[in-house]
């Protein structure tokens, strides 16, 4: 994670795609409300899209003036001011035939270029930060997710047209931190809804909050030994495929042994190392990104919540990791906590 320690730099002027509405409504706080592709079925997320602005309308007490930037990766952009639609802007369109079964539902462009990108998200946040700085108190992705990152649309990254969100974006620098963070108001959060299943962490951390050595109220010792089978997890894998070797000892019976503080900098390296994580640290903004071994429900009462299954690991990284918990059992990335567990 040496990579981490990036130097923020000026960028050289790059162009940025022609989005100028909020020319004509600077000062506004502005949502950006991204709806990802459920590439199961071609559908968008936009439902959750327009539930969740419907929720932070009612919950402007203050009246204050609201602008609404809806992302459609369907191909539609549009803009809301104050309840009013300003402008819509059209891309190619995504549907079930971009995720022919033969391709095991991956996305195929059809030979079309002109999609909704997450350059196209970026470069709208950047441009926030250029014209109309501290004014984006929320960016909401509603997709499905894993540790690299938000998928938009399950496309490849070796696709001509990539579509999602990667941690190699960030590495590689392919948009501006000092323009990105300064698009956030000071409370400003960048949230993504979806999930970051991990079966064998999910069997890991399961095992070691069942022995009656670990105490829910943060006093578990760290040399207290933890005995975990090496078994085979969904998909015919086996747990020690997962973990550094540095961290457990492997015993004749094929048991791993674990002392707490194993298990602890096993969960740090694991929160520190996905998409979140790095574009906190490197942003230095608030992120709200589900915990390692989570994932999210689409159920009710609340869509997109952590699921029942896993939202009893999340207290594990409040009470031993010093992770602040968001909204709905997600976990907070921000540049402090990852700094703080990145040091050896």
């Amino acid at each position: 994670m040496d990579e981490l320690n990036l130097v923020i730099s000026e960028f050289d002027e790059k162009s940025i795609l022609d989005w100028e509405v909020t020319l004509d409504i600077k000062g506004a706080k502005k949502y950006i409300l991204v709806a990802g592709i459920d590439y199961h079925t071609g559908n968008s997320f936009i439902k959750y899209c327009n539930d969740y602005k419907t929720k932070i309308i009612a919950n402007n007490k203050s009246k204050e003036d609201l602008t609404f930037i809806i992302i459609d990766m369907k191909g539609t952009i549009e803009t809301i001011d104050n309840g009013k639609s300003i402008s819509i802007e059209n891309y190619d369109k995504i549907s079930k035939s971009n995720y022919p079964a033969s391709k095991g539902h991956a996305f195929d462009s059809l030979g079309k270029s002109k999609y909704i990108t997450k350059k196209t998200i970026y470069d709208i946040i950047e441009k926030i930060g250029k014209d109309d700085i501290n004014t984006l108190q929320e960016v909401n992705i509603f997709s499905h997710a894993y540790s690299g990152g938000p998928i938009l649309a399950n496309s490849s990254q070796t696709d001509a047209t990539d579509l999602d969100m990667r941690i190699n974006d960030i590495k590689n620098r392919t948009f501006d931190f000092a323009n990105f963070k300064s698009a956030f108001t000071p409370t400003g959060v960048f949230k993504i809804w979806g999930c970051q299943s991990h079966p064998p962490f999910n069997y890991l951390i399961k095992r070691v909050m069942q022995n009656p050595k670990y105490k829910k109220d943060g006093s578990t010792k760290d040399s207290d030994e933890f005995l975990v089978n090496d078994i085979a997890i969904p998909g015919n894998e086996i747990l020690s495929r997962y973990i550094d070797t540095k961290y457990y000892s492997k015993l004749p019976n094929g048991q791993l042994k674990f002392t707490f503080s194993q298990v602890k900098k096993i969960f740090s390296e694991s929160y520190c190392a996905n998409y979140a994580a790095w574009l906190a640290y490197s942003v230095d903004i608030k992120v709200q990104y589900s915990l390692p071994a989570t994932y999210a429900s689409f159920g009710s009462p609340e869509v997109f919540r952590i699921s029942d299954d896993t939202k009893m690991n999340v207290p594990f990284f409040e009470k031993y990791l010093g992770i602040t918990i968001g909204e709905l059992n997600y976990g907070i990335y921000d540049k402090s906590t990852v700094g703080k567990l990145l040091t050896p």
